[in-house]
């Protein structure tokens, strides 16, 4: 280790400090998990961090709220960095950055947790590994790096958007261009009438940064889906037995018959339909959702990007495409008419007026953190409290998914995956695969009983 190196470790192990930031959970009215605080060393919170979370729990960002904590507790560490050397969010330079992914985060003790409260905000001193009070460390190696390389790209690219969100809504001035890498990329918009323009726009990277902890190229890792996210099939059956309110009912079994991303599902719209005896004539309906064969029971989605749609609504990748389902139980057409007959008696009452498919009981669109509560509560009325976390409005997608592709095992067809990925909006069948990996391997293992039950030859049989 350089002396540059022992210097500034030196200076974090004889600070004294007053207390540290840490995070405090939040609980609604029925006392279910809602949401999370970060608060400083004097016991307020953090203005700037409670924007940002607010502003992901609005657009849906980061998905599950078991995410949103995760980006707390990072952040956590970077606001305690900031304090300890007089810094805000304007004054920040790569210097600093880089101090503190490559030292600052390689001494830290990880294992004095954030939400410790009442510890943290007493503390005197930096918790740091013990190895660095040692005052002639030479050699940094795996038993005292602190925090592993995977986790300092994550909390790395969580103060970037973190940084990236203040500077880009006026939040505060910083100075990007100096910290990040500005990269130029573009998007696609497909207007009302199919023209599609392409839009510029600024990004920033982190791979200079990475490069410094060891990380030398660019990764494209796609995680494998969880088993605890998708619904067992009693989970299942036990959910959509307690949905109480209308339009939770059809926006759930929307999302459970498609494979619809929740934020395509609410960006949905309906322009108008027409009524015949009272009854909405769901063939005429001018609408994202077209009852498309009547005979056969046949229902398409259009997911459509639309360059006036809120940030939470944007479309991934931009990409149109259509998503196809069948409804021979007639359950969602007799939903959904009683629902648009909802909708139209609550937006008169409201006095509202928009497009928007689905509403809230104020007649306004409904947003992610609507549908995230009302599924936790559901989930507790189901019994199901220790899902909460586990269980999000995207699990619908993950099940869909998993289903589709069981079934397309043993039925034989769709081996490639193709017409998933299409129904899904994945960029390619690869995508598919690898996100859906626990599907493979449970079949590859199941393959591998049937030829052990037909290999006699374990059995001493000839």
């Amino acid at each position: 280790m350089d002396k540059e190196k022992r210097m500034v470790i030196k200076k974090y192990v004889e600070m004294k400090i007053n207390g540290m930031h840490y995070v405090r959970k939040l609980n609604d009215s029925n006392k279910v998990f809602s949401g999370v605080l970060v608060i400083d060393n004097y016991n307020r919170p953090v203005k700037r961090v409670y924007e940002y979370l607010r502003y992901l729990d609005t657009t849906g960002g980061y998905g599950a709220l078991n995410s949103r904590v995760r980006v707390a507790y990072d952040l956590c560490y970077f606001l305690d960095f900031m304090m300890f050397n007089n810094l805000t969010e304007e004054k920040i330079k790569y210097e600093d950055i880089s101090e503190f992914i490559e030292i600052y985060l390689l001494i830290i003790d990880e294992k004095f947790k954030v939400d410790r409260s009442i510890q943290r905000s007493m503390l005197k001193i930096i918790p740091i590994l013990d190895v660095y009070r040692i005052k002639n460390i030479k050699v940094i190696n795996k038993m005292n790096m602190g925090l592993d390389i995977s986790s300092k790209e994550r909390i790395l690219n969580n103060i970037k958007k973190y940084l990236v969100f203040l500077g880009n809504n006026k939040i505060a001035e910083v100075n990007l261009e100096e910290l990040f890498e500005k990269k130029v990329k573009s998007v696609y918009r497909e207007n009302e009438l199919g023209n599609r323009t392409r839009e510029l726009y600024y990004d920033y990277g982190i791979k200079d940064h990475l490069k410094k902890i060891g990380i030398n190229s660019k990764r494209n890792k796609i995680d494998p889906i969880e088993v605890s996210k998708i619904f067992e099939q009693d989970e299942e059956k036990n959910f959509f037995s307690n949905i109480e309110k209308i339009q939770y009912r059809v926006l759930f079994n929307l999302l459970n018959n498609t494979g619809l991303r929740i934020s395509e599902a609410l960006g949905l719209k309906l322009i108008s339909y027409k009524k015949s005896k009272g009854n909405i004539d769901l063939i005429s309906l001018d609408s994202d959702i077209k009852l498309k064969n009547n005979d056969e029971n046949v229902w398409e989605v259009l997911v459509v990007p639309r360059s006036d749609s809120p940030p939470d609504l944007r479309i991934k990748f931009e990409k149109k495409r259509k998503a196809v389902f069948t409804d021979n139980t007639l359950l969602f057409r007799n939903l959904l008419e009683d629902y648009i007959i909802y909708r139209e008696y609550l937006l008169k009452q409201k006095r509202k007026k928009h497009d928007y498919l689905f509403v809230n009981n104020r007649g306004e669109r409904l947003r992610y953190d609507s549908v995230y509560k009302e599924m936790n509560n559901i989930l507790l009325g189901s019994e199901m409290r220790v899902r909460i976390g586990d269980l999000t409005p995207h699990s619908f997608r993950h099940t869909f998914a998993t289903k589709w592709i069981k079934n397309s095992i043993e039925l034989g067809i769709d081996k490639d995956l193709d017409l998933l990925a299409e129904q899904l909006g994945h960029s390619s069948p690869e995508v598919t695969k690898r996100t859906y990996y626990h599907i493979f391997e449970e079949s590859k293992k199941e393959l591998l009983r049937k030829i052990e039950k037909e290999n006699h030859y374990f059995k001493g049989e000839k």
